[in-house]
This record gives C-alpha cells, sequence and structure tokens, in this order.
C-alpha cells in the first residue's frame, strides 16, 4: 500500500487512545486485515496548525491514495 514509518501502529494507537480518531478493523479481500481510521467529528482539522507548502502536500497524498483506492 505504501511507505510507513517505523512502528506505524504505535502511531495509530496513540491517536486512537487520544480520541483524536476512530480506529476501525476492516477484513480485506486478500485475507489481511486493515485498520483504517476516521477523523472524529467533533475534532474538526485545524489547517491554521500547517504552513501553505504542508497543506499542498497533504492535498497531494490524499489525492493520490484516492485514485489509488477507486483503481482498486
Amino acid at each position: 500500500m505504501g511507505p510507513v514509518p517505523v512502528r506505524f501502529d504505535a502511531l495509530f494507537d496513540h491517536v486512537a487512545t487520544q480520541d483524536d480518531v476512530d480506529l476501525m478493523q476492516t477484513d480485506l479481500a486478500d485475507g489481511k486485515i486493515g485498520a483504517p481510521f476516521e477523523p472524529r467529528e467533533n475534532r474538526p482539522f485545524h489547517k491554521d496548525l500547517f504552513s501553505v507548502d504542508e497543506l499542498e502536500t497533504l492535498e497531494d497524498v490524499a489525492q493520490h491514495f484516492a485514485v489509488y483506492i477507486q483503481s482498486r
């Protein structure tokens, strides 16, 4: 699916325990288990915490994976 940070599962666990996201376990078609996360509705995205370059990078990544997901 793509490069991930070392111990990415620890990052997911951390944001889930901080109530920043909801982790949802999903059975994938290839037999693996995925753990997509959904943002909490009561925690809006604060774009003012990011620079213009960072926001552009986030948008590029989101668009790339949206195309990737649609192609599967």
